[in-house]
């Protein structure tokens, strides 16, 4: 597998989350493809809570990318299918990460990226 931008990005925020944010690895997917629409589509990281369930979406850009409405309308569109509270977008340099009502369809920008543990701490509240 070559080592292209976008992959390094990846990788280097899937031992972030794991390493300093306390997600576990195995609840972690990696370019999984679905099916929307009759569309082949691929996810970068898709983040499950410990029951299964989708907990966040993340989009990863090359660093040279810059994070723009396209990357959040993107993962938005996968979002339909999958539901998951959180979405994060990141190029390596930045990261925008967002708490997403599902009901009212409105994001609730965060500060930072959550650890694990709050995530689901909210999730069960």
């Amino acid at each position: 597998m070559q080592l292209t931008p976008e992959e390094w990005v990846r990788q280097h925020l899937v031992k972030y989350l794991i390493d300093v944010k306390g997600y576990p690895q195995p609840l972690i997917a990696v370019e999984k493809e679905f099916h929307q629409n009759r569309l082949k589509h691929r996810y970068d990281l898709l983040v499950y809570n410990r029951k299964g369930e989708p907990l966040m979406i993340i989009e990863c850009k090359s660093s040279t990318v810059e994070i723009n409405q396209h990357a959040f309308d993107q993962a938005g569109r996968y979002n339909i299918r999958h539901k998951a509270p959180y979405l994060l977008i990141s190029n390596g340099r930045k990261h925008y990460c967002c708490r997403v009502n599902l009901l009212n369809r409105q994001y609730e920008f965060l500060n930072e990226i959550p650890e694990f543990e709050q995530m689901i701490s909210a999730q069960d509240r």
